[in-house]
Parts: structure tokens; C-alpha cells; sequence
């Protein structure tokens, strides 16, 4: 008996090896501190990684990694941080954060996400203890969800949702899912060749694709869905009551409105627009975020809605224009897809999502926009 207990302990010893230990900070001085410390706990291997965690666009983890020690100094904002942790650290990796304010406040929020912070001066010793016994995975770390929804069939919301998940997969090479609701196209197999079910299927290294039957947003909660860091869903909304629509906005954490220039598109993104607004005055999150596109899915005629007139519709100034594109086929799965010359508009939206860069709204009449709007709407 004594020499089975003995040959099962030599093989959890083995695999605990086999995983690794990282810490990040662009601190030189405390980095090196908490790696000895965590060393003459008896936990290796242990790896550095020298960078400024809160303002680096990509960090790149060894494979190996298994828990994650990130120093964000004297930042105090918490949404942001815990946003880029869901964004860069994969969800089977246990976390830790370290920084320089003495606060309950702080650590009871980053506790909330299932994320125990240390303060840098009195609980570095308190932080190696927890490495030591294993940061363990904590289920409330959620999926950063991306709602893509299409005020309007045929206007290209499969195709977007496909090009972000690509293109946000390049950027962060974490699980992603590519899901779609029951009310969409139902044509991401046609687009991919790939045949889809309610069991997620992969479509590369990174991506996995996934079919739902109903029209109603899946409990992400769900065990099936822990082992990704983004959700991309794809639906259809222009067929939505009010009851539904304020469900969805309920559920939206970063959402995409797409539309182009026909007054049907801009009814059903006005009625999800005014349920959102609703949840958003009424919710404690204050980091919801929304984003309108327009998609230029058909040659211009005079007698489309201008942009002006699409804003002042809607409220609020269009965040991305896709422009175009005259023959689609094969080049629609193409990563360059919208590009024109230099620029490709798919790239700023990407960042836009993943909070790389923020919308710079330099339009002088946002405001009257929403007042415009609340007047056509009496």
C-alpha cells in the first residue's frame, strides 16, 4: 500500500512539473521578489515576463502556464484590469493580481470575478502561500460575450461575425466560439463548409463553431461554455417583440448593431437602441458597450437614407462603415475582405471591441442627434 500511495504521489508531482508558474511585471526589483519566494516555496518551474500588463496590446504565455502572478502597480481601475485578464489570460489558468493600493474596496471587487489581489507592501508573503497551494480556476471568470445582431436579413451579420471572430483571434489567441441563434441564417456552413449542430464543432486551432435552435441567448453560465475566453453571437433581430429585445440588451456586455440604408434596418436598431438605453440607466454595470455598423451591402441609389439622416435617426453617429464589395464569393472567408488600399475598417472595429483603442467621436452634433431623435420619435 505505502509503495502505491508513493508512486501516486511521484505522478502528481510529475504533472504539477510539467505546468509553470508565471509572473508579470514591469517592476524588475518586485518581480524578482516574488519569483524567489515562490521558488523557495518549493514551487517550479517559474517564469518571468517583463512588461507593463495593462497598456501591452498582446501578451504572449508560455504553453506550459498554469497559474499567473500579473503586478498592475497603482492602477485603481478595476473593470479595466479585469477586462484585459478576461481578454488575455486563457480561463483553465489560475490568477492572481498584486498592486500598490491598500484597499478592501479593491479586493473585494477583483474577489467578485474570482480573482484575489495582494497589496504589494504588507501580502506578498500571503500571495506565495496562495501560489503554493495553487491558484484554482474560478468558474465566475466569464466569457467576454460579443453580441453581433442584424437589423435586417441579408445584409451580411454572418459574415461580420465571422471576420471578428477571425480577426480577434489573431489579435488574442484564446478559445473563441463562433455561436449562432436559432433566429440567424442558419448559413455559416455554406459560408465555412462546415457542418454545424448544437455541439460545438472546431474550425481551427482556436476557433470552434456552434449552431443554436432557439432564438432566445444561451446561459453562458453553462459548463460547456467555460473553456472560452470570447464568445462571438451571431442573431437576428428584426423579427424581436420589445420583450425579447430588452432581454438581449440585458445580456449584451459588448454589442454590435448592423445595419445599411434602409428605414427597416434603422426601426428594428432604434427599438433595440431604446431597450438598451433602458437597461443601461437601470443596470449597476456601467461598462456595457455598443456599436453601430453600416454596411454598404448594396450599390448606392439616390433614393437611400444618407448617412445624416441614418445618425439622426438613430441617435448616435455610425462607429464603423463597411464599405462595398462587388463580387463576393470565395473572397468573402478572405481576412482582407474589406480592406481599401491601407486601411481596412474590420481592424479598427476589432480593436474597438477588445478595448484596444476607444471611439473617438468627433462629430460636434452628437447631442443634437439624440434630441433630433426624441423629437421625430413624438
Amino acid at each position: 500500500m505505502l509503495l502505491f500511495l508513493q508512486k501516486d504521489e511521484v505522478r502528481k508531482n510529475k504533472n504539477h512539473a510539467d505546468k509553470s508558474t508565471l509572473v508579470i511585471s514591469s517592476r524588475h526589483a518586485l518581480r524578482q521578489d516574488i519569483c524567489q519566494r515562490i521558488r523557495m516555496a518549493g514551487v517550479s518551474p517559474v517564469e518571468e515576463l517583463s512588461i507593463d500588463f495593462i497598456n501591452a496590446d498582446k501578451i504572449t504565455l508560455p504553453e506550459s502556464v498554469s497559474a499567473v502572478v500579473i503586478d498592475i502597480a497603482h492602477c485603481n481601475d478595476v473593470p479595466r484590469v479585469i477586462s484585459k485578464i478576461y481578454s488575455q489570460i486563457p480561463r483553465d489558468c489560475g490568477c492572481a493580481v498584486v498592486g500598490d493600493l491598500d484597499s478592501i474596496a479593491v479586493a473585494q471587487n477583483f474577489m467578485e470575478h474570482g480573482i484575489s489581489y495582494f497589496y504589494s507592501t504588507f501580502q506578498v508573503g500571503e500571495l506565495v502561500d496562495r501560489v503554493a497551494g495553487g491558484l484554482v480556476r474560478e468558474e465566475r471568470r466569464r466569457a467576454i460575450n460579443i453580441n453581433v445582431f442584424g437589423c435586417k436579413g441579408g445584409i451580411g451579420t454572418t459574415l461580420l461575425s465571422y471576420q471578428l471572430s477571425r480577426a480577434i483571434a489573431a489579435l488574442k489567441p484564446l478559445p473563441l466560439l463562433l455561436m449562432q441563434g436559432g433566429n440567424g441564417s442558419h448559413d455559416i456552413d455554406l459560408l465555412l463548409g462546415k457542418k454545424l449542430n448544437q455541439d460545438s464543432v472546431p474550425y481551427n486551432e482556436h476557433i470552434d463553431l456552434r449552431q443554436e435552435l432557439s432564438p432566445e441567448i444561451p446561459d453562458l453560465s453553462q459548463q460547456m461554455f467555460t473553456k472560452y475566453n470570447f464568445i462571438v453571437y451571431d442573431q437576428s433581430i428584426q423579427s424581436f417583440d420589445k420583450e425579447r429585445l430588452n432581454a438581449l440588451a440585458e445580456h449584451t456586455q459588448c454589442g454590435i448593431l448592423m445595419i445599411d440604408h434602409s428605414t427597416s434596418s434603422v426601426r428594428t436598431a432604434r427599438k433595440f437602441l431604446d431597450e438598451f438605453e433602458r437597461v443601461q440607466r437601470s443596470s449597476k454595470r456601467s461598462s456595457r458597450r455598443l456599436y453601430i455598423c453600416l454596411n454598404e451591402s448594396r450599390p448606392a441609389m439616390e433614393s437611400r437614407i444618407s448617412l445624416v439622416d441614418l445618425e439622426t435617426l438613430l441617435g448616435q453617429p455610425v462607429d464603423i462603415s463597411l464599405p462595398y464589395m462587388k463580387k463576393i464569393g470565395a473572397k468573402a472567408v478572405a481576412s482582407d475582405f474589406w480592406r481599401k488600399g491601407r486601411k481596412n475598417p474590420l481592424d479598427k472595429l476589432t480593436r474597438y471591441v477588445l478595448g484596444i483603442e476607444e471611439v473617438k467621436n468627433n462629430k460636434p452634433n452628437a447631442s443634437m442627434l439624440l434630441h433630433l431623435r426624441q423629437l421625430w420619435s413624438k
